[in-house]
């Protein structure tokens, strides 16, 4: 049986389109942990025909990714874990051929995500395709329904799936890093460390939904300096190293990619935030 998770603050639109989503799939799972991660949010309860959802609140004002994760992964009911960002819509297919491959092995399953180009209100699956495109700078899983990927930096916490018995192997996410970056990377190497293989789910497409953009995230620059601090002192090298070069080119930190540490000049000033944002983009 399958428990479907994700975690949500202040995103009641993109919420609604996941649980559409969901209940319209060729499997329709048999529960759904929705984690609001701030119990002061105003953030409702979205009831969704065809679908147990249970809603559980955290005391937050942060953004406790790791943390919220491992909230709804503990209060999950079933063995089949399957956890979706709010901003995704899961196509039919996506429960059930996570299903499938949770049946046959142990692994840390991940599905293509599309970026769709504009705001949505429907969840049909043909209008979805049409409306969305790859990543630019992500690797298809090519055309084998389950294939491998050895590069584990690549994994995504859009959209993945694993046995709750290999989540608890694993530890879930590492709840010290709090805030925006690195976390997921770091769930990823964890399981490189432990011997469980990474795999693709070619027909386990989710399509993300289009929010304002930053490039770079100067929104969450303290959260990805801190985090990417905490990775390096755990794994012995720099995540997020885009991110990183850029905040370094625009003076706000000392660091270079062959160096042990980070340090902060300055925060970014309100003005080149609001510069950083791309709109309602996806990237």
């Amino acid at each position: 049986m399958i428990s479907a998770l994700t975690l949500v603050k202040k995103r009641s639109a993109h919420l609604r389109n996941l649980l559409s989503g969901l209940s319209a799939g060729a499997r329709v799972p048999d529960e759904v942990v929705v984690v609001l991660m701030d119990e002061s949010d105003p953030e409702h309860e979205i009831d969704v025909p065809g679908l147990r959802c249970r809603y559980v609140r955290m005391n937050s004002n942060d953004l406790p990714l790791a943390r919220a994760r491992n909230l709804a992964a503990r209060v999950a009911r079933h063995e089949d874990l399957v956890f979706l960002d709010v901003d995704c819509i899961p196509s039919a297919r996506l429960i059930s051929a996570y299903e499938e491959v949770l049946m046959e092995r142990d692994a840390l399953f991940m599905g293509p995500v599309q970026y769709l180009q504009a705001p949505v209100d429907s969840v049909d699956q043909t209008e979805l395709e049409l409306r969305s495109q790859p990543h630019p700078d992500r690797i298809p899983p090519g055309e084998r329904p389950v294939s491998a990927c050895t590069r584990y930096e690549l994994f995504w916490s859009l959209s993945f799936a694993l046995h709750k018995s290999t989540w608890n192997r694993l530890g879930g996410f590492d709840g010290r890093f709090n805030g925006y970056g690195a976390e997921d990377t770091d769930f990823a190497y964890t399981a490189r460390r432990d011997g469980v293989p990474l795999l693709w789910v070619r027909d386990a497409l989710a399509f993300h939904q289009c929010h304002a953009t930053y490039d770079p995230p100067l929104q969450h620059f303290d959260a990805i300096v801190e985090n990417a601090r905490r990775f390096w002192e755990k794994w012995g090298g720099w995540p997020m190293e885009g991110w990183l070069t850029s905040f370094a080119e625009m003076g706000l930190v000392a660091w270079t990619p062959g160096g042990d540490g980070i340090e902060i000049l300055r925060g970014p000033h309100p003005l080149e935030i609001e510069a950083a944002k791309l709109g309602e983009a996806n990237r």
